[in-house]
């Protein structure tokens, strides 16, 4: 008896110590030497060797029919301009999503889990935002390089735009992005991290995770990071009572903060507010429309990489300039059309609020809804929130 309590104690250890490690490997998500010899690709083997007998069915399922969609696709629209290997990949992908996602009966997480680790990466993402600040202030290249990324060529990238301003004498104003592509990327993981504290943490945890998540979001002036942390916030303090105590001092604490040290808050959130920013109009409000359009011609869908060619055959890329492909819960409706609608029914049936929101921010990144970066973040969320009941004392 003891021997057996001795050997599920152990197991626990070990289940701690993998999610440590790739708690540990999520600031450096993106680093690699090319896609498949990267961080990502590093976090998402250790996870799938966790992953015991489950049913494959749905993803196979799922599967085949993005890769009869992708058939077609290319067969009868071949003026569309299809990327077939990143068409597959993507497939295959959103498929693993639904295997390793929507296995209920694959823990991996121990109940001993010490949410103390998830705190200190805050901090952690925290200090390297700030450091970052401070030298794009002195006007040095806070920017990790480009080479360092699993795919360096990314426009995105920090440091391609610095040396852009470099080299052709101009006035540099970038935005803080922590080892990741872009600020929108350090604000997700922020999302995914308070996410997990406000579904697990003490009350402690969980107000320092609001103030941590809220100052990593405006000190790299992500609007995303800034709207979403504040949303999952309300949503985990629904009762007035709470909010008084933990919510509007944590967001107060957090905004007062950066808008006396940092001087960062008040231009960002006054274009968010006015409608003026474009990286926010262009992930959240221009798509609707289009994905109509999908409809329309296309109700089984387009595959992804030939979306431009759809907007330009039925001249819709006049009316709204660049086509907005930069939210990757819009590209699963362009994508699978209305077959999108029953891939979400699947992947958030009989789940909490904190799995689905989580789910739909991290969609809102960016346009790659299904990227092996983005599925490491959905499987450690899925661990984290799915077997977690609501705390009770997060809205009591």
């Amino acid at each position: 008896m003891i021997m057996n309590k001795s050997i599920l104690d152990n197991g626990k250890k070990i289940k701690n110590a993998i999610f440590i490690f790739l708690l540990c490997l999520m600031p450096f998500l993106q680093l690699g030497i090319g896609m498949y010899f990267s961080v990502q690709i590093l976090a998402l083997v250790v996870l799938l060797r966790q992953y015991k007998c489950v049913d494959f069915k749905p993803s196979i399922i799922f599967f085949c029919y993005s890769f009869f969609l992708i058939a077609i696709n290319n067969i009868f629209y071949p003026e569309y301009n299809f990327i077939l290997s990143r068409d597959l990949r993507m497939a295959f992908i959103a498929s693993l999503t639904i295997y390793m996602v929507c296995s209920p009966k694959t823990r991996l997480v121990s109940e001993t889990f010490n949410y103390r680790y998830v705190l200190y990466l805050l901090v952690a993402l925290l200090i390297i935002a700030t450091i970052q600040f401070l030298l794009l202030k002195l006007g040095q290249n806070p920017y990790i390089p480009s080479d360092w990324f699993s795919i360096p060529g990314d426009r995105a990238l920090g440091a391609n735009w610095f040396s852009f301003a470099v080299e052709n004498e101009l006035e540099f104003e970038g935005r803080i992005t922590g080892f990741y592509s872009e600020p929108s990327y350090l604000g997700c993981v922020s999302i995914l991290l308070h996410l997990i504290l406000l579904a697990n943490g003490s009350p402690v945890q969980r107000v320092l995770s609001t103030i941590l998540a809220l100052l990593i979001s405006i000190i790299s002036q992500s609007g995303l990071g800034i709207m979403g942390n504040i949303f999952i916030t309300v949503l985990a303090y629904r009762r007035l009572s709470t909010a008084m105590v933990y919510v509007i001092p944590a967001i107060l604490i957090s905004l007062v903060v950066s808008t006396a040290l940092l001087d960062l808050l008040p231009t960002r959130i006054t274009a968010i507010i006015s409608g003026t920013d474009g990286s926010t109009v262009g992930r959240m409000f221009k798509p609707i429309s289009l994905i109509i359009e999908i409809f329309d011609h296309h109700p089984f869908g387009v595959s992804l990489t030939g979306i431009n060619g759809f907007f330009i055959k039925y001249n819709l890329v006049a009316d709204i300039g660049e086509p907005p492909t930069d939210n990757g819960f819009y590209n699963t409706f362009y994508n699978y059309g209305f077959v999108a609608f029953g891939y979400f029914y699947v992947l958030f049936k009989g789940r909490n609020w904190y799995f689905i929101v989580g789910i739909l921010l991290i969609m809102f990144q960016s346009g790659s809804a299904f990227s092996f970066d983005k599925l490491v973040m959905y499987v450690l969320l899925s661990q984290f929130t799915i077997f977690k009941n609501e705390p009770k004392d997060t809205h009591e």
